[in-house]
């Protein structure tokens, strides 16, 4: 008799398990919604947004400092030609010339110089949010905004420009001087653009990345100042940035896909605490170890945001140290 109930409590238990996947995996939002195309290993490439759509952001994988590329965003009729020049000198000296040539005729041209021993970038092309093909590591970031056109590095820099002026491309193309790369070409929703450039969906990290585009400019020109030792600090600085960068790239990631987070979290702590309730599970045992198994991740979560808290406070607390010891020069 125990051996049935315990059979029958294990093909209940799995059904449990089921069930709860399907009613902890939320509907997709009926918001914004994002499409990626991609144009893998290519010199050149050429995509179009699907019907009733736009695309509003174009990121081309790592290439080579010294590699230019040229791109042609179409808006119906109206072209955009962007021209990218890159050098890569010294060993650590790396130059970027910006040049977009608007519908009107109208030229503008940006130059920008980074300090870095890596000797590869990734091209962000109006950037707008964070994507997860975004996340630069061991290289340098280049953000390119359109109108007007801006250069900046590091992935909250790439989200000082003004998204409300952000372009709607229909088609874009584009080719790389020789060099092969991965394209990804970000399309939404022609009303869910209207949205993006109204401002109403999150995130929009233009005030935080306005700030710390300023402050950390200020402390690497600075530092940068000092002789011999002071463009290696900036090396160093820069990865530390980028490492920051990337927590804080993955809070966002985890923020905006919360219940999703919170969905798979708690099949994966069902499905353990049922494994682990032992050869003869009752329901007794399921639910003590997926109550426990929640008290320990919610903890667990606890800690590490504490942990962050505590680190991030640091490092504000240092750059206004530094900023305030900056300031009366």
């Amino acid at each position: 008799m125990t051996f049935s109930t315990a059979s029958t409590w294990k093909k209940w238990g799995l059904l449990l398990v089921i069930v709860l996947a399907l009613l902890l995996v939320p509907v997709p939002a009926a918001a914004f919604t994002s499409t990626t195309i991609n144009a893998t290993d290519v010199s050149q490439y050429s995509i179009s947004a699907s019907p009733g759509h736009y695309v509003y952001e174009i990121i081309v994988d790592s290439l080579p400092v010294g590699t230019n590329q040229t791109h042609v965003l179409n808006f119906n009729d109206a072209t955009y030609l962007l021209n990218i020049g890159t050098i890569h000198s010294w060993g650590i000296n790396n130059d970027f010339w910006v040049t977009m040539t608007y519908p009107n005729g109208t030229v503008e041209m940006v130059h920008a110089g980074q300090t870095s021993i890596f000797g590869t970038y990734k091209t962000k092309i109006q950037p707008v949010y964070l994507q997860l093909q975004g996340f630069t590591m061991l290289q340098i970031d280049l953000a390119i905004g359109t109108n007007p056109t801006t250069v900046t590095f590091s992935d909250l820099e790439g989200f000082s420009q003004d998204i409300k002026t952000s372009i709607p491309f229909t088609s874009v193309s584009g080719e790389f001087s020789g060099q092969t790369s991965t394209v990804y070409a970000y399309e939404c929703t022609i009303e869910d653009f209207k949205q993006i450039t109204a401002g109403n969906l999150w995130p929009n990290l233009n005030v935080l990345g306005q700030f710390l585009q300023w402050s950390w400019e200020v402390i690497l020109g600075f530092i940068n100042m000092i002789p011999v030792i002071g463009p290696m600090l900036v090396t160093v600085l820069s990865f530390i940035q980028i490492l920051g960068a990337t927590i804080i790239f993955w809070i966002s990631y985890v923020v905006v896909n919360s219940p999703r987070v919170i969905a798979g979290g708690e099949i994966i702590i069902a499905m353990f605490a049922f494994l682990l309730a032992g050869k003869r599970p009752t329901p007794e045992k399921f639910v003590k170890n997926f109550v426990n198994y929640n008290v320990r991740s919610v903890t667990g979560f606890i800690w590490i945001v504490g942990t962050i808290y505590e680190w991030l406070r640091s490092f504000v607390e240092t750059v206004a140290h530094i900023l305030g010891g900056i300031k009366p020069i």
